[in-house]
């Protein structure tokens, strides 16, 4: 192809990715153009309760990120407002939270740490700059419709992963909790510090975390439909009015700056942001599997449709708007969605609502946190890592298979031991490393009749299927391609071996939606080494796009043309024929 050729191949893929409409560019901004005015109560109902769900959540969520509390209500004010007007749900909200505020933090702690002390500024700067890598990324899959990236993320892998990181969270914060100096990250050596600390902790701070957490657990369980996190600030905010929580040795936020942030590029040089694209990139499979799961739910619950890579690139917004505004990572809140879903919101209108709530609280509220005590923030970070937590799920997947259990624990395990940055490695591993080795070394079958059931079906599952003399079929559950075509043709002369007379083998190939080259060489060989063998091969139910591959291939024409067949059952017929005209 010429250069030209190819630039116009390149312009014509391009225009096919981009939005033809309105509607199609911007869902949420559609929504608003033309807003039914009965949804109007129930948004704004929806809206300014999740606003004031938010605010204490993000400034928590700062706090775990190792952010300046401002931050975290950076991270809701503009991103959840991008993210109402590009995305496809009606009731999911993002913003700052506890997974991707851990990795935040262990992700950039290290890179701002210069002679063993952290640069504040540098540490503002990088977060933010991981933000913008993060969007960009998360854009560019939307844009180039790449939203089926997250379906490579297996369940047992993702529970096991938000598990773990659900507690290193927890772990995280057992020093707010207890008004003592944790100098480690690790979660074993920070329970480890933690419980040999334990005679040193401030009993005022304890007893203020005690109660805030005693209350938090009691409103989640006896008054579901209230937020604890408002309770927890709402108690924790009495409480120092009442009490000069400094004299007792409990730590408060302190003076906060307020107002809108501005816009700038992050103060980074290019080989720091370079340095953050890793990271970047694995953020990015994290917070859009976690998106996915999220949006697919509340468009089943309420009977609408969600476009994948409308989320990406709304999420990916967000996040280039967050780091042009100085805020780290945000993803979606699973918390403040379900705030959203109950108190009734009906469109994206509900979020930018929020958002302009949380404004108002930047430009006006600020000064009513200073005196807000940090055991506060970590309960509600507690409390909200808590509801990751899912051991119940992960024992449920034994009901699929044993070992979907044991990749959740794997996956589990590795956060834990290899810190969260770690097990995003292990479990973006064990997720390639599955589908690996599922395409590898797929489920096969030796076929046979079963009387009144239609087709022919696996003699190990069906003990009374029964095999024609003589005749061989045998099914191969996936595709042959260059991972798995030799084991093709290993298991092949395994069952042919291990049968007694074989004369003519059936493959059925209605598994195989694609063939390489690799696997047009290994059936090649397999005719010859079947011949060898005094065996005819033979294909049932190769489909149309494989049939024109084996004939431009000459492989056709080697099987024989009259040894492919459309069915399994065409194929028999075709064996007892000729062993009927052989006389047999």
């Amino acid at each position: 192809m010429t250069d030209s050729g190819i630039t116009s191949a390149l312009a014509a893929y391009l225009h096919a990715l981009a939005p033809r409409s309105l509607a199609e560019a911007a869902p949420g901004l559609a929504t608003l153009l033309r807003y039914p005015r009965t949804y109007l109560r129930s948004d704004l109902v929806a809206g300014v309760t999740v606003g004031a769900v938010a605010v204490p959540s993000s400034l928590a969520m700062a706090e775990l990120a190792g952010m300046p509390v401002v931050y975290g209500l950076y991270g809701t004010f503009l991103p959840l407002a991008v993210y109402g007007l590009l995305g496809t749900s009606r009731q999911h909200v993002i913003g700052p939270d506890s997974t991707l505020a851990a990795l935040t933090a262990v992700t950039v702690a290290p890179l701002a740490t210069a002679g063993g002390e952290v640069d504040p500024a540098q540490y503002v700067a990088l977060a933010a700059a991981l933000a913008l890598a993060m969007g960009l990324l998360l854009f560019l899959a939307g844009a180039l419709r790449m939203g089926f990236v997250a379906d490579f993320f297996g369940k047992p892998v993702l529970l096991g992963y938000i598990n773990g990181v659900a507690l290193i969270v927890i772990s995280s914060q057992l020093g707010k909790l207890l008004g003592i100096s944790v100098e480690v990250s690790d979660f074993f050596a920070v329970v480890w510090e933690v419980l040999s600390e334990l005679g040193d902790a401030n009993r005022p701070t304890v007893l203020l975390s005690a109660a805030l957490l005693t209350g938090a657990i009691a409103v989640r369980r006896f008054v579901p439909s209230v937020p604890p996190s408002l309770v927890v600030l709402a108690l924790a905010l009495v409480i120092a009015a009442l009490v000069d929580l400094e004299d007792h040795g409990i730590a408060v936020v302190g003076k906060v700056s307020g107002g809108l942030p501005s816009f700038g590029l992050p103060g980074v040089g290019a080989s720091d942001f370079l340095e953050l694209v890793l990271p970047a990139a694995a953020f990015s499979l994290i917070a859009f599997a976690d998106l996915t799961a999220t949006v697919r739910t509340f468009a089943q619950k309420h009977g609408y449709e969600v476009d994948a890579n409308r989320e990406l690139t709304a999420v990916g917004g967000a996040n280039l708007v967050g780091g042009l505004t100085g805020a780290f990572p945000v993803s979606s809140s699973n918390s403040r969605s379900a705030v959203n879903d109950s108190t009734g919101a009906r469109s994206q209108a509900a979020v930018v609502v929020a958002a302009g709530v949380v404004g108002l609280f930047l430009l006006f509220a600020m000064p009513l946190i200073e005196p807000l005590p940090t055991a506060a923030l970590g309960v509600i970070i507690v409390v909200a890592a808590a509801g990751l937590i899912n051991v119940r799920s992960i024992w449920r997947l034994r009901r699929v298979r044993g070992e979907e259990v044991a990749l959740a624990l794997v996956a589990f395990g590795g956060v834990l031991v290899f810190g969260v940055v770690g097990g995003v490695v292990v479990a973006i591993a064990l997720s390639i490393g599955v589908f690996l080795y599922r395409a590898a070394r797929p489920h096969d079958a030796v076929l046979g009749r079963v009387e009144d059931v239609d087709g022919y079906h696996d003699i190990a599952r069906w003990g009374r299927a029964e095999t024609v003399p003589g005749l061989l079929v045998y099914r191969f559950d996936a595709p042959p391609f260059f991972v798995n075509a030799t084991y093709l043709r290993e298991r092949v002369l395994a069952v042919v071996d291990a049968a007694e007379d074989v004369t003519w083998l059936v493959l059925n190939a209605e598994a195989w939606t694609y063939l390489d080259s690799t696997a047009i060489d290994v059936l090649a060989r397999l005719v010859d080494e079947l011949e060898e063998r005094g065996v005819v091969l033979c294909l049932a139910r190769l489909k149309a796009r494989q049939r024109t591959i084996l004939e431009d291939t000459g492989l056709a024409s080697r099987i024989g043309r009259d040894r492919l067949f459309p069915t399994v059952q065409a194929a028999v017929a075709a064996f007892e024929a000729a062993g009927s005209d052989s006389g047999r």
